[in-house]
């Protein structure tokens, strides 16, 4: 298992290709279709699905960007209404369009996704928006705009709260050893163990 980074104006939003030899899942895609399409066609890659840490309309596609839709896109059923809502998704605000998707897949109660070759664990972490989730895989985490390095996701937003994200923080500190590797939805990476010591926003 590999991952590939892609980083899309113009938040610098961060889209995953979580990928082996053969087959690959998107995670967050938005921005950069073009760029994805012609990485996975050169090595022979192909894109069995997107999946979808939240709703807001920089961790997801336009229309135009049409390449994203030949494959399934999966997210948390709490989350379905940002996408319908371009209020919620913000869309308007950040393409100047608004945008509205309601063919999207849920993830089923036992909190697991199964594509392909990749088992993936679902938790669920609200606190960024109502439908927050993070993905993890091996040592891997997928946070989305839960957990940034030394940062977390603003709250001030549509169905946003401070306090239960808080909570979901917690949860991560719980569940997940040091050694995990986070990658957010925006900037580098980091650690588990790393944000458990310095950020501010984790209580101890």
């Amino acid at each position: 298992m590999k991952i590939k980074r892609f980083s899309s104006p113009p938040y610098m939003t961060n889209t995953y290709c979580l990928y082996t030899e053969k087959e690959a899942v998107l995670i967050d895609p938005t921005g950069s279709a073009d760029v994805i399409e012609t990485w996975t066609r050169e090595k022979g890659i192909q894109v069995l699905a997107a999946v979808f840490t939240h709703s807001h309309g920089d961790h997801f596609p336009t229309p135009e960007e049409r390449w994203f839709f030949e494959f399934p896109w999966y997210a948390d059923a709490s989350a379905l209404g940002g996408f319908k809502s371009p209020e919620i998704n913000l869309s308007e605000s950040i393409y100047g369009q608004a945008i509205a998707y309601a063919d999207i897949q849920t993830i089923g109660v036992d909190n697991k996704l199964s594509i392909g070759p990749f088992d993936l664990k679902v938790l669920k972490t609200p606190g960024h928006t109502a439908g927050s989730v993070c993905y993890s895989i091996g040592n891997v985490l997928f946070s989305g705009d839960t957990l940034f390095r030394e940062s977390v996701g603003r709250t001030d937003l549509p169905t946003g709260s401070m306090q239960v994200l808080r909570k979901s923080l917690a949860v991560l500190m719980a569940e997940l050893p040091d050694e995990t590797l986070v990658f957010p939805g925006h900037g580098e990476r980091t650690t588990i163990g790393y944000e458990r010591k310095v950020n501010p926003f984790i209580e101890r």
